[in-house]
């Protein structure tokens, strides 16, 4: 999903083929984005490479990324708890479980996202 759309084969690879099955109209609408829609600027990207070829899809993991920040990184800002996030997990202490989940399932429920929270408990 992540390479250029403009890339020979680039459907070929067996996720991006699936999720064009799956997903039609919102695998356009990526291709639109990595084709045309995203300031690769913003995302410290050049607009060409050496060859001239646009760089522009290269942006997409990177919007996506700044998009996730937005709604966990700083929906969790004022959490009264400590915690730590380390890729797509939020690790806290045992007092801070409870506040950790009320404030991802406030953050979810005001952005209407279709997320399933899932909680592991690690023992010493």
């Amino acid at each position: 999903m992540f390479g250029n759309p403009d890339q020979k084969g680039y459907t070929n690879f067996p996720a991006v083929d699936g999720f064009a099955y799956l997903f039609p109209q919102l695998f356009e609408i990526i291709k639109r984005l990595k084709r045309y829609w995203i300031n690769e600027g913003v995302y410290g990207y050049k607009p060409f490479d050496r060859f001239g070829h646009p760089l522009k899809w290269k942006s997409f993991p990177r919007l996506l990324q700044r998009m996730e920040a937005d709604l966990f990184v700083k929906g969790m800002k004022d959490t009264p708890t400590d915690f730590i996030t380390m890729h797509d997990a939020i690790i806290t202490n045992e007092k801070g479980m409870i506040i950790v989940k009320n404030r991802l399932e406030k953050i979810i429920q005001k952005n209407q996202l279709n997320i399933k929270l899932r909680f592991t408990r690690y023992e010493r």
